[in-house]
């Protein structure tokens, strides 16, 4: 009985690695924001520059794409305390809390702790590990204060953005240095947040560029039902780094950035040792600007991270990426091509059960893209464009989409577009092994990519100054996905051995009536079913995906009671997750800000306030994310 547990233990760890629930078969850069926003009208919101749907500015109401922006203004009024609260914001969003150091974070489904579909970018570095696809949310602690927005996609985003952007892009942009002159001090301590402090200091040279440097620290504390269970899962993690912006010339701009992290958490395979992770990257990037019409970026980004859980497993990794993007206009055409490479090293140490084969990689990728957007009419644009993608587990990946833009009238724009995006294989799908008391799990050196073809429709209807209304349905293939089943030796391993299909709606409403009182409104429906193919053996796909909320809504508002006195508000109700035994729930935070004087802001937050604790990404015996208060004050010098 002893061993069936544990073997049965090793299972769900590995399942849990993978994002599979096991159940019976059959069951860029170049737009600024206004630093100020509080007093745009709705034209001016809609107005916004976004950079992630073509890689070139256009206003936030031309893009072909289902996207949103949580800007400067919703994260100083938000109330949040890292990235994946700032994404609960975004409608069709899933960001779950699994516990106090872990988050879920998926668009349009495959929600899981490895959530592989969805590309991450912070100033242009992939937050990608090439472990499994996907972003290790515990050790991204970029300062808040200094992102200038943050834009995301739902939806495939390939063609530009490359393998893993499948079913979205959040793209994370931060202000300039010259964005951030003098001082700031920000302090914030509650009943679950220990602390939170950040430290600021910035310099503007006025034509010749500007720096800045950071220091921060954040501790949260278990949550209910964690430590009586044996996993104490609390988070700490500080980081610090500096940023420059330099004017070479009239056209040449320089951007140099460094940071470092370093956190430590509670671990689930050894809870008398906490996990730790450090991680450190550099960012060098040049632009040229020859005229409005035509512009070229050089960066390149080095990573470096260490992450070690006693007992079960230990990675040192050394990641280079160096990409060339340039814009053209060429009569109607306006062209952006690109290309880039990637070279990933690690090495792995691994535990007792759990095992990578090989312990060490060094994978190469590259890339090529090319984009031409064309105007067929006054009122019509056609973009077209490609990725063309080399890694060494399956070769060329090939990631084209067709994006239509046709401008109904001055307030409606309808959009349609068809993409094909792939999943390129990882080291959890290729190399992962792990030793159970009965049938042990065997690397697989023939997983081939996860693909997807996606049709997506939208429409934008500005129906007054100060109501606007935007709804985008998608349906989308899914091929190849990834499962585990048995060998013909009866040893389980990872396979391509599903497909399905998912299709959705999200809704989404800005009210705007006054310049101090904005509310949104977005609710969201996604159907996603997969099922093993027929001559498959697979125990982990049952035909119907239950891992994802059906129905999302999402309710934000902020009202300016006086020049001193601000309060925000974010309501989202979430439908149950029938795998994991998460039953629905509806979720309350309030945010009030009281300035003493220009310099000096008090802050007061409460999270979860409709009950006591409730789970998000589990049942009711696992970590429960509980109410808690908060309390703070925010100093600036010029």
């Amino acid at each position: 009985m002893a061993k069936r547990l544990i073997s049965g233990c090793r299972i769900a760890v590995v399942c849990g690695l993978l994002g599979l629930n096991v159940v019976p078969a059959g069951a860029d850069e170049l737009a600024a924001l206004p630093q100020d926003l509080t007093r745009l009208s709705l034209e001016d919101l809609l107005s916004i520059q976004v950079t992630s749907v073509s890689r070139v500015a256009e206003d936030l109401s031309d893009a072909p794409a289902a996207i949103r922006v949580i800007t400067a203004r919703d994260i100083a009024r938000s109330g949040a305390r890292n990235l994946p609260e700032l994404l609960q914001l975004i409608n069709g969003v899933q960001v779950a809390r699994i516990n106090g150091r872990s988050w879920a974070v998926a668009s349009r489904g495959f929600n899981a702790s490895t959530s592989d579909k969805l590309e991450v970018r912070l100033d242009g570095r992939t937050l990608y590990t090439p472990l499994f696809s996907g972003v290790v949310w515990e050790l991204q602690d970029p300062p808040l204060e200094s992102i200038d927005r943050i834009e995301v996609i739902r939806g495939p985003g390939a063609s530009l953005w490359g393998a893993n952007a499948v079913n979205g892009v959040i793209n994370i942009i931060s202000k300039s240095a010259d964005e951030t002159p003098g001082s700031s001090l920000m302090l914030r301590a509650g009943d679950e947040l220990k602390r939170q402090v950040y430290a600021r200091q910035g310099q503007d040279f006025g034509a010749a560029g500007a720096w800045r440097i950071f220091a921060q620290s954040r501790a949260t504390g278990p949550t209910a039902m964690s430590a009586e269970g044996g996993f104490n899962d609390f988070h700490e993690i500080s980081s610090a780094g500096i940023r420059g912006d330099l004017s070479l010339t009239p056209r040449d701009e320089l951007m140099l950035s460094a940071n470092i992290q370093d956190a430590e958490m509670g671990s689930s395979s050894s809870p008398d040792a906490p996990e730790t992770m450090r991680a450190g990257d550099l960012i060098a990037r040049w632009t040229r600007r020859h005229s409005d019409r035509s512009d070229f970026q050089l960066q390149l980004n080095l990573d470096k991270s260490w992450r070690h859980a006693p007992t079960s497993f230990g990675e040192e990794r050394t990641q280079v990426d160096l990409e060339f993007r340039q814009r053209q206009q060429l009569g109607r055409h306006e062209l952006v091509w690109g290309v880039g490479a990637r070279r990933s090293m690690d090495q792995i140490e691994n535990g007792v059960a759990i095992y990578f084969d090989p312990d060490n990689s060094d994978l190469a990728t590259y890339n090529i893209f090319l984009q031409d957007r064309l105007p067929l009419g006054r009122s019509l644009n056609l973009t077209l464009g490609s990725k063309f993608e080399h890694n060494e587990y399956t070769g060329w990946e090939i990631q084209p989409s067709a994006r239509l833009a046709w401008r109904a009238g001055p307030r409606q724009m309808l959009w349609a577009a068809v993409s094909r995006a792939a999943r390129s294989p990882n080291r959890l799908d290729r190399d992962l092994g792990v030793i159970l008391e009965g049938p042990d799990f065997v690397t697989n050196d023939s997983f081939r990519a996860e693909r997807a073809l996606v049709a997506e429709l939208g429409w934008r209807w500005r129906l007054s100054p100060d109501l606007s209304l935007e709804m985008s349905s998608h349906y989308a293939d899914y091929d190849q996905l990834r499962g585990v089943s048995f060998t013909p030796a009866g040893e389980l391993v990872v396979s391509n051995s599903g497909y399905g299909r998912g299709y959705g709606t999200e809704l989404d409403l800005l009210w705007a009536p006054q310049a101090g009182w904005r509310l949104w409104l977005g609710y969201s429906f996604l159907d996603l079913r997969y099922q093993a193919y027929p001559d498959s053996n697979d125990i982990t796909i049952d035909g119907n995906n239950e891992n994802d909320p059906q129905q999302q809504v999402k309710l934000r508002g902020s009202w300016d009671f006086s020049p001193r006195l601000q309060l925000n508000g974010q309501f989202r109700w979430v439908d149950r997750l029938p795998d994991r035994g998460t039953p629905d729930y509806a979720q309350l935070n309030l945010y009030l800000t009281y300035s003493l004087r220009p310099t000096l802001q008090l802050q007061f937050g409460g999270r979860n306030l409709l009950e006591a604790e409730h789970p998000e990404f589990g049942d009711a015996n696992g970590p429960q994310v509980e109410r808690e208060v908060f309390a703070g004050l925010r100093w600036e010098l010029p």
